[in-house]
């Protein structure tokens, strides 16, 4: 389960991604450095992937707490496993940034723009 989760918060970050890519081009042509394009869409893009971490958390840890009433008999909370997933999800989304990201920083300008 953790392996499709992984697949879906990287599909769907690199999807995000590379609908910047244009912008990210933008800013290319009008002077800003490749090295500051990639920081720029990997620190914008790490804050929803880090809050939707956070949410996960939380919300396993709730639904946790209610089973663990509701149905006799279903395990604790497992702080290791917990911190793998949440660990493996969030490296996840930043892998999928990172490689839109070094792909915008660089194409050319005018050949991003041209593409769009």
């Amino acid at each position: 389960s953790r392996l499709v989760a992984a697949a879906g918060v990287y599909g769907l970050t690199q999807y995000l991604a590379l609908g910047r890519v244009r912008e990210m081009a933008l800013r290319m042509a009008f002077g800003a450095a490749p090295g500051h394009v990639r920081r720029l869409l990997v620190v914008d893009s790490a804050w929803p992937v880090a809050l939707g971490v956070l949410l996960g958390l939380t919300a396993s840890l709730a639904v946790s707490n209610v089973l663990q009433h509701v149905i006799p008999g279903v395990p604790s909370i497992d702080p290791l496993a917990l911190s793998v997933a949440a660990a493996v999800l969030f490296v996840a989304g930043l892998g999928a940034v990172a490689l839109p990201a070094m792909r915008a920083a660089r194409v050319s300008p005018a050949e991003a723009l041209r593409r769009e």
